[in-house]
């Protein structure tokens, strides 16, 4: 059995077939914005390491204000990937990319509990359903105003 911690900004692995980014994209925008920002002074050649810090440190604020994991737990048994909390499948675009995270149990735990990892990712993780519902009620009640005009 192995585990990873993978950070939820992670562009190549998927939960339940979402890009683990997406769902921080669309559940928290303003922290996503922020991650972008983040990265992009990151991938200067020369970037400021002081502008890179408060950067950095204004995320860090985000992601404890909004309750938001920093990464995924992910457990790899006989080569299937789940989310430690809810079981949810995890799948990646680039095996490399996910092994890179890999961490001993005894980080697990100790995140596990420091974070208190089940009331953040159950919380980004609702958040996240209860967005996409709002988005199929949306086009569902389109639909419906677009077949009452039609009769």
């Amino acid at each position: 059995m192995n585990y990873y911690l993978v950070p939820v900004t992670n562009n190549h692995t998927y939960l339940n077939g979402v890009k683990l980014n997406f769902i921080l994209k669309t559940t928290y925008p303003e922290v996503y914005k922020i991650e972008e920002t983040k990265n992009n002074i990151y991938s200067k050649i020369n970037f400021d390491i002081n502008e890179y810090k408060i950067i950095n440190d204004k995320v860090k604020k985000l992601y404890d204000r909004f309750y938001i994991p920093n990464y995924l737990i992910v457990k790899e048994e006989n080569g299937v990937y789940n989310e430690l909390v809810s079981g949810s499948v995890v799948t990646t675009d680039k095996l490399a990319d996910l092994e890179i995270h890999e961490v001993t149990l005894d980080m697990v735990n100790d995140y596990f509990v420091s974070e208190n990892y089940t009331k953040r990712f159950t919380l980004l993780y609702d958040n996240f359903l209860f967005y996409r519902a709002s988005i199929l009620k949306n086009e569902l009640e389109k639909k419906s105003m677009k077949l009452k005009r039609e009769k």
